[in-house]
């Protein structure tokens, strides 16, 4: 690329209406799409659009895909298929009406016009127009070829309206009308200016010129808007951050713009509320839009942030809201490491500045997966067209991105039509650009002519795109056989090596899934001796660790230490944010667990970018997050080990390429606090924001949300994780996180994550399905069975401890197949199951099913919870919201629990500090308000905890300095059939079985009982680490240096309990320091 390309590219990816322009990549030719602001150029409730276009593939190859001519997309969501407000375009093949479609739309309706004669040769260069107002009408060279009654204004109105400069079809002058013109006011020549004309543009659309009309004068003089594209909504922490606007002042005077704007962050409580005043020169007639940057400093530090933008005019009318969104993400804090091109993501050429956003990201490599296609690249045989691809390569280059490129998918004039039957699987079947090629020397013509071209700038060829996805599966990628694509692989793969010799060539991203792919492709080709004809094997995550034991242990027999790579996957299938942020970072990093080496992002248009304000999205932001902490790294140093680690999926470790350590934790269950025996030097949540860090005794503890990213200067020590909440005991029961390319396959691809399946284990007619027939949410389960075995999903999961468990599920039986419905709980370490069946007829409504079960002892082994049908009876049934939980069981039921309180005997609070004696240092008891405070159920008993660190809460007793060995009285006042005591001791010098005390209780009568303390059977010191393997505490506590304390639970029966007791006391024997932080007595015998 010469140094003048290189300095017009990077001028165009910042001009957004024009050359010369401050922001976006509209106007220059270097842009797929011309982009300009629509306010003010179209109007609603009327108009008029001419285009001239140029064919740059005959229109025989038409049809591989949606090939717009003219776009506007909709401010606010119109329906769920409903992504176009005003567009010109040619469909695919599978669409209904094929030839040229013009559709408008508004917030309740539709009008379409089409016309089905379009045919032209390369080259040649038709007049087209459409128009909206009175009706819907097209145009062909003057001519009008359809027509509709649709009327309604178009609603609602976006900021931009996109217009095609690239192949098939190239618009290379435009005008806009704010009026619908008559057929004999149509342009007949050049466009040129007239009364009506908002908008000029020629020259390939690099000239631009806007006007003011009788609209403007008489309803719109001012019209402002975001100015928005992908880079300049996406910016690294330390360069200016700002809001773009673009606007038409058609006053004839300077006039104020008054902008409104509310910013929230991900679980920020109160917005950040700005506002701006621009004012605004008049526009010139034949001038261009006017620019603005609105500063937002206060968005300086790394985070997502969604505005929400009203823009009024200074004699006060109402503007329009406008929502978006802003990531800023952290500055390079390190040299990149080996492990910088990791992590990739996609290239869309429907977002063109796209690469500028990855690249503030920090991606160092991106997948190309559309431009480098056959039918892209050669539209007539021997022809070949590079202006696209050059540009792309070239923007790719500037941008630092290593480039992982797709070959694949013929012109039509080189592919074999495929049966009907095949054409029929599948609504990609239809397009040529799916059929296998008629020709592998046609093929190796095509694969040599790309990769001779761009040999040393590409360096990686990936052999076409889910290639199972292909007979005797759903035939939507590839029409051929097994045989047909080794074919294709193996030429490919000698034609690659001859254009360049070091590149590498990659097998087919195999999305491997079940029911709608042939997942025994890959395998097929293993054994066929494929491995002799790719460097790289690869597959898609859709599945995700599904297949990947199977696929390593056919590679390690075929193709021993072949490197693997996962090219796509994106969460499109889980609604829930959290979740779907969650599992977004935690599957790269699951995948480096398992060898990978590499891991590409799916997903630009609804999935990183939002299609109708072109800003970041959530999941953009998170994945990016991650991006900042991994390109750094230098080698992947594998799973963290240490106590309470059960919880945290995600605990690995990575060495920097500065030497310092990185740790990546997280839990989708529970927020956790972990404690570090060394001190911390940054942590970072999901979102990139800093977490406050607890630095005590030369440790440090952080409270992790979900997940979050810590560096130390050296290699970790981690001495313990607890959870902060309880965690949830089943997954997924409502069946709305989806696992498999059911963008592809549909439903049927997809599965419920968290769930197996036994579909035909038992029942060879049996069938389980996804449905969108729920009870709530998106999704439920659907079972079918004849009756001569049981059909059942199932999901393994742990109990934390004794008690009563329910499990409930909603059901929705087939009243003329009710079948025998049921759930089941499987104790496998017991080998014992608690089941509940269903039985009798059914009103075809859905029914809320429960069943308990008691645990007497914490199983050993994991539980399987199980819904579907049992053998018997044919059935057909729908079942969602499927939840365990833990019962109300307490051992001391609420209604009957009475609190005691500890006031008038307490002698610390929880934030003063205890000395033992001479010679001991001092001990802080401010754990014990990490616990939890105020009403808290601990070990089954309701206590009520200290909930302030200065108001004396605690009881404590012993021969420390100041401490006296018997407690004031605690009152009771009352019967009591148990008292439950939660206590702790400290300073334990006792042997096992050793007393350490008593508690004393004194009835109304004067008699007296004792609860004798034993020293490992009531309770123990509360330093757990020092006898790991000893009484196991009811709960324990993270002190901020990391140390676990524990805390037990004595619960006393009474042997007299229709005596009333008057009080109750603490008495310390010589061996330990006895602290007590509540009580509470059982009243049920009052």
């Amino acid at each position: 690329m010469s140094r003048q390309s290189l300095l017009v590219f990077l001028l165009s990816l910042f001009a957004l209406f024009g050359p010369a322009r401050a922001e976006s990549g509209g106007q220059s030719s270097e842009s797929d799409w011309f982009t300009h602001l629509a306010a003010g150029i179209i109007r609603a409730d009327q108009g008029t659009v001419e285009l001239d276009i140029t064919f740059l593939r005959p229109s025989s190859e038409l049809g591989n895909g949606y090939d717009f001519i003219f776009r506007m997309i909709p401010d606010g969501k119109l329906g769920e298929t409903q992504r176009t407000l005003l567009g010109l375009f040619v469909p695919p093949l599978y669409h209904p009406l094929q030839g040229l479609n013009l559709i408008a739309r508004d917030d309740t309706s539709t009008g379409t016009a089409y016309w089905p004669g379009l045919a032209a040769p390369s080259g040649h260069t038709v007049r087209m127009a459409f128009s909206w107002g009175a009706e819907l009408r097209l145009y062909v060279n003057g001519q009008l070829v359809s027509r509709s009654s649709h009327r309604a204004p178009l609603s609602s109105m976006p900021a931009i309206f996109q217009v095609s400069r690239r192949a098939p079809l190239r618009v290379d002058n435009l005008r806009v009308s704010s009026v619908q013109l008559p057929t004999n006011r149509l342009a007949s020549g050049n466009f040129t200016r007239e009364e009506d004309t908002t908008l000029l543009a020629g020259d390939g659309l690099a000239s631009v010129a806007t006007y003011p009309t009788p609209w403007h004068q008489a309803e719109l003089p001012v019209a402002v808007a975001p100015a928005w594209q992908d880079s300049v909504q996406v910016f690294s922490a330390g360069e200016p951050v700002y809001y773009p606007l673009a606007g038409l002042n058609y006053s004839g005077s300077a006039r104020t713009i008054r902008i409104a704007q509310s910013i929230t962050t991900p679980g920020g409580e109160h917005p950040l509320v700005l506002k701006h005043d621009w004012t605004m020169p008049p526009s010139a007639a034949g001038g261009r839009a006017l620019q603005h940057r609105l500063p937002l400093d206060a968005l300086a530090q790394p985070g997502y942030y969604r505005i929400k933008t009203v823009i009024e005019t200074e004699d006060c009318k109402p503007g329009q809201v406008w929502q978006s969104a802003i990531s800023v993400q952290p500055a390079a804090s390190a040299p990149d490491g080996a492990l910088a091109m990791y992590l990739g993501h996609h290239y869309e050429h429907d977002y063109p500045e796209a690469a500028l956003a990855m690249q503030k990201a920090g991606y160092r490599t991106l997948r190309e997966m559309q431009n480098f296609l056959w039918f892209r690249v050669e539209p007539e045989p021997g022809r070949f067209d590079w202006t696209e691809l050059d540009r792309v390569v070239d923007q790719l280059e500037a941008a630092g991105h290593d480039i992982l490129a797709v070959l694949g998918n013929p012109p039509t004039w080189a592919a074999e039509r495929p049966s009907p039957e095949i054409i029929a699987g599948h609504q990609n079947a239809a397009m040529p650009n799916r059929w296998k090629p008629r020709s592998l020397e046609e093929w190796e013509n095509y694969v040599f002519a790309v990769v001779s071209r761009y040999r040393g700038r590409v360096k990686q060829w990936e052999i076409w795109n889910e290639v199972d996805f292909h007979p005797p599966g759903r035939p939507g990628s590839f029409s051929g056989t097994t045989q047909d694509y080794f074919n294709l692989l193996r030429a490919a793969f000698i034609q690659i090596r001859r254009a360049d010799p070091a590149a590498r060539v990659l097998t087919s991203g195999f999305s491997l899934a079940p029911v709608v792919c042939d997942t025994a492709m890959p395998y097929d080709l293993l054994a066929a001796g494929a491995a002799d004809y790719f460097d790289i094997f690869n597959i898609h995550a859709y599945n995700g660790l599904q297949f990947l034991e199977q696929i390593d242990t056919a590679l390690a027999t075929c193709k021993p230490g072949s490197p693997r790579w996962m090219t796509e996957h994106m969460w499109h299938t889980v609604p829930n944010e959290k979740n779907r942020m969650f599992l977004s970072a935690a599957f790269p990093i699951w995948f480096k667990e398992r060898g990978y080496d590499r891991f590409y992002t799916f997903g630009i248009d609804e999935i990183a970018f939002s299609r109708r304000n072109r800003s970041p999205t959530v999941d953009f932001h998170v994945i990016a997050i991650l991006q900042s902490q991994l390109r750094h790294a230098g080698q992947f140093t594998g799973p963290l080990s240490f106590p309470g680690q059960e919880n945290l999926s995600v605990r690995h470790g990575f060495t920097l390429a500065d030497g310092r350590f990185l740790s990546v934790l997280g839990s989708q269950v529970a927020s956790q606090r972990i404690a570090f025996a060394e001190d911390i030097v940054s942590a970072i949540d999901l979102w990139g924001r800093l977490l406050p860090i607890v630095r005590s005794g030369g440790g440090a503890s952080v409270d992790i949300p979900d997940l979050a990213y810590i560096v130390s200067a050296q290699s970790p020590h981690i001495l313990s994780a607890l959870a902060l909440e309880a965690a949830p005991l089943s997954h997924n029961g409502g069946f709305e996180e989806i696992v498999g390319d059911i963008g592809t396959g549909g439903l049927a691809a997809g599965r419920p994550a968290e769930w197996s399946y036994r579909e035909k284990d038992y029942d060879p007619d049996g069938r389980i399905a996804l449905t969108t027939e729920a009870h709530s949410g998106s999704y439920a389960l659907e079972f079918q069975n004849s009756g001569q075995g049981r059909v059942y999903a199932f999901q393994d999961i742990t109990i934390p401890r004794p008690g009563l468990y329910r499990l409930t599920a909603w059901l929705r039986r087939a009243p003329s197949a009710p079948g025998l419905p049921y759930l089941s709980l499987y104790d496998r370490g017991a080998d014992k199951i608690y089941r509940s069946v269903i039985t009798g007829t059914s009103s075809g409504e859905w029914e809320k099913h429960v069943l308990e079960a008691r645990f007497e002892q914490t199983p050993t082994k994991q539980v399987a919870i199980s819904v579907g049908l049992d053998a018997g009876a044919p059935g057909l049934v729908r079942i969602d919201d499927v939840a365990l939980e833990l019962a109300e069981d307490l051992a001391i039921a609420r209604e009957v629990a009475l609190p005691l309180d500890l006031g008038v005997a307490a002698t610390h609070a929880p934030g003063d500090r205890l000395v033992a004696g001479p010679g001991h240092p001092s001990l802080s008891l401010a754990p014990l308000l990490r616990e939890g405070s105020g009403p808290s159920t601990v070990g089954r008993v309701p206590f009520t905890l200290p909930e302030n660190a200065t108001r004396r809460s605690l009881v404590i007793v012993g021969p420390g300095a100041g401490l006296s060995r018997d407690s004031r009285p605690l009152p009771v006042a009352s019967n009591a059939a148990r008292i439950a005591f939660l206590h702790t001791a400290m300073f334990v010098r006792a042997a096992p079985d050793a007393r350490l005390g008593e508690y004393r209780v004194t009835y109304e009568d004067g008699q007296t009982a004792s609860v004798p303390l034993l020293n490992n059977h009531a309770l123990r010191d509360w330093f757990l680490a020092a006898n790991p393997g000893g009484l196991e505490p009811a709960g324990s506590v993270i002190s901020e240096g990391g140390v676990e304390y524990g805390l037990f639970l004595t619960l006393w029966r009474n042997p007299y309990p229709q005596k009333r007791i008057r009080h109750v006391s603490l008495h310390a024997d010589d061996e330990a320091i006895l602290c007590l932080l509540a009580a509470t007595a059982d009243t049920s015998a009052h």
